[in-house]
């Protein structure tokens, strides 16, 4: 009443595989090379692009001043802008192939850009550290 169970007898004897050891840095060992041009870390890389961008269209860096990246995979950069300012956000389509271009000569390699709306309101002194960044600290005259 029991079946019989066929046995494969020849994958019972076969050997082990063996698996590489995991290979760990040495002190010896170069250190790694630089990141991907893709790679490039986000703060870097929105630094860069606005100052291009400003030198290329200067009436839409004000707009990219009141934007905050996101997020950068290597291929896409997720661009928020601050509810209050969403009136702007036509503006940064309509310049989608400026930046998507910039972008991607930045990177090294195609790029393409989404914007999305940040649900929180701009810190109380932004407007003020942005004028002082773009005009340093100039005394009033009398």
């Amino acid at each position: 009443m029991g079946k019989k169970v066929k046995s494969n007898r020849s994958a019972d004897l076969a050997p082990p595989v063996e698996k590489p050891a995991p290979q760990t840095e040495s002190a010896g060992d170069p250190p790694p090379s630089d990141p991907p041009a893709g790679s490039k870390p986000l703060e870097q890389l929105w630094t860069a692009m606005l100052e291009s961008i400003a030198r290329q269209r200067p009436g839409l860096f004000p707009i990219l001043q009141f934007a905050k990246p996101l997020n950068w995979d290597g291929r896409k950069l997720t661009i928020g802008l601050y509810l209050e300012h969403r009136g702007n956000i036509h503006l940064l389509k309509s310049s989608r192939a400026l930046i998507e271009s910039t972008l991607s000569q930045l990177a090294g390699s195609p790029a393409v850009i989404e914007t999305t709306l940040i649900h929180e309101q701009l810190p109380p002194d932004w407007v003020n550290r942005k004028v002082r960044e773009l005009f340093g600290d100039a005394e009033e005259e009398p």
